[in-house]
């Protein structure tokens, strides 16, 4: 997928990286750096994409927070009437601690590929990362499209925010959103 056949919102997002890299880079006498055309790190751009493109995948099979919500609302009370079984290693406390704290992401996917087989979520490619950034990018943006630009890099628990040489400063207020 290419960066211009992208919604906006993720057209705004690497756009948004384009600038900081540029901006982190200004003192590079070598060479100006770009996200998505960087040579020195062209596994950063790959990673994002393909955790866009699973957004969308996403995003495909429940396109409206609407949607969504009742598809977790759906999830969670399959979960309670139906709960997966204690594992070998697990004590009673933390059993009961897992049913407690309800669905997993995982336990969603793996509804959500039951319930669409011809889904585009490749999930066998997936690390536990990847999908995390993923479902979180894919969530942002049905319920604010406007905030997908800001959310940190899918890379960033693992290279932090310096990682895209994003230092926070251009985020919106977000009072108005909680």
């Amino acid at each position: 997928m290419k960066v211009q056949d992208l919604p906006q919102p993720f057209q705004d997002r690497i756009a948004r990286f384009n600038r900081l890299f540029q901006a982190g880079t200004k003192d590079h006498h070598d060479f100006e750096h770009h996200f998505d055309e960087d040579g020195k790190t062209p596994g950063l751009f790959q990673y994002e994409m393909f955790c866009i493109e699973t957004a969308l995948a996403f995003a495909e099979l429940l396109p409206t927070k609407e949607i969504f919500d009742s598809f977790i609302e759906e999830c969670e009370k399959e979960f309670k009437e139906n709960p997966p079984e204690k594992y070998n290693w697990e004590d009673d406390d933390r059993y009961k601690e897992r049913i407690a704290a309800g669905p997993t992401i995982d336990y969603a996917i793996a509804k959500l590929r039951k319930k669409y087989p011809e889904n585009k979520i490749r999930e066998e490619e997936h690390s536990g990362n990847t999908m995390g950034a993923s479902w979180f990018l894919f969530r942002t943006y049905i319920s604010y499209p406007e905030l997908v630009q800001y959310a940190h890099g899918s890379l960033a628990p693992l290279v932090g925010d310096e990682g895209y040489y994003d230092d926070r400063s251009d985020l919106p207020e977000m009072k108005d959103y909680f």
